[in-house]
């Protein structure tokens, strides 16, 4: 659980874990997660925030894609990264349905 959510880019920047360690974040499915909802809230240039205080460090939802380290942009595609992420995540479902039926397929076999 802990690994999955480090390298999702919730905690850390992608920027900040170390160069070796990087692709680690492309194969953690809470990162397209996160990424995808941060690009749903903020994202397609949603424009200005409310803020309720006198003092708001984010006035913008560009600024909170900026400093989340989140791009819209896909794929050479405007706005195109929920999409992606959404594919994505459908590729690890997919993925993940497929290795645990060939284990219990290999199980169930090595039983008879």
């Amino acid at each position: 659980g802990i690994p999955v959510l480090l390298f999702s880019g919730f905690f850390v920047n992608f920027d900040t874990i170390p160069k070796y360690m990087q692709w680690l974040t492309y194969v953690s499915y809470a990162r397209y997660s996160w990424e995808g909802t941060v690009c749903a809230i903020y994202g397609n240039k949603r424009g200005p925030l409310e803020c309720k205080n006198k003092r708001c460090i984010f006035t913008n939802s560009e600024d909170v894609l900026s400093a989340m380290d989140v791009e819209e942009n896909a794929l050479y595609l405007e706005g195109a990264k929920i999409y992606f992420d959404g594919f994505v995540l459908f590729l690890f479902f997919v993925a993940l349905r497929l290795a645990a039926y060939w284990v219990l397929r290999y199980k169930v076999k090595s039983y008879r």
